[in-house]
Order: structure tokens, then sequence, then C-alpha cells
């Protein structure tokens, strides 16, 4: 369960800008960043979690308020610039690596149907993982590690 066994499993949503913005209304205003509250914080993040019931960790909104407004703002622009650059697959592609793609089905940041585009990888390997969003590591780890760790462990042994 949750190994993909064909793309058909996945919906043809098309793409998905990356949201999340810290205000849906507009641009944050550099004065208002350290008025930030953790829980103006934590919905700011909130779409890249699904897992019912998940909380943020506090480690986490701590990490983004140590942010500069500036390091904030420059890091999510150049995140854009750098995937309407070329699509990840396509950067791929030619490196000849193993690859693990792990998409939690329930991913409101990106659509999970957006996984096919890594069929275009050699050998790459595609799974969705059910109830989980854009942060399985995070959500749940024993899940996440229980697909990580049979591929490391195939690929550290093909490369005795």
């Amino acid at each position: 369960m949750g190994r993909l066994e064909s793309m058909g499993e996945l919906e043809p949503k098309g793409r998905l800008e990356p949201k999340g913005e810290l205000e849906p209304e507009g641009e944050l205003e550099r004065s208002k960043w350290a008025q930030l509250t953790d829980e103006q914080i934590r919905h700011a993040m909130e779409t890249a979690f699904s897992l019912p019931g998940y909380r943020i960790p506090d480690q986490l909104v701590d990490d983004v308020r140590a942010m500069t407004y500036h390091s904030f703002t420059a890091t999510q622009q150049a995140s854009r610039e750098y995937l309407e650059q070329s699509p990840l697959p396509d950067r791929l592609r030619p490196l000849g690596l193993p690859l693990l793609v792990l998409f939690g089905k329930n991913d409101r940041r990106w659509h999970s149907a957006s996984a096919h585009d890594y069929q275009s990888v050699p050998g790459a390997q595609i799974e969705l993982l059910p109830v989980l969003g854009h942060s399985p590591n995070l959500e749940n780890p024993p899940r996440t590690a229980a697909s990580l760790l049979p591929f490391t462990t195939a690929v550290a042994r093909a490369r005795r």
C-alpha cells in the first residue's frame, strides 16, 4: 500500500504553484515581520502538513522566526526562480543516480499528480504516502523511514 503501482492511481490535477504565504491578502510588510505571533507563523506553514491533528513543532516556528525578513523573502523568491528555470525531473534525469521520490498523497502545496513527471528519470522509484502532506519526514518519521531505509540499503548494496 502506498507504493505507486500505476500512474492511473493519480488524479491529473495539473501543477500547483507553491503557496503558504504569510499574508494571503498580499505582501508581508517588513515592518510586521518581528510582530508575527507563533500562530500566524503556524498558519502560514499549515499547507506543508496534512496529517490530521498534526501540530507544527515549536522548533520549526522558532527557526522561521529566527530568519530575517530579507532571508525569508529571498529564499521564497529563489525557490520559485529555481523551479521556473527547469523542473526537478529535468535536472535529475541526466545525473544517472538512484532516485526515490516520496510524495505525500495529501500534499497541499503540490498535487500528487506531479509525481508522474519523475517517470522520465531512469530507474526512479515513486511512492505516494497516504494521509501525509508536503512534509512527510516531519508528519510521520517512522513511515517516511520505512520507505527510505530499504531504498538506501539497496543502493548501498549495489555500490559494493
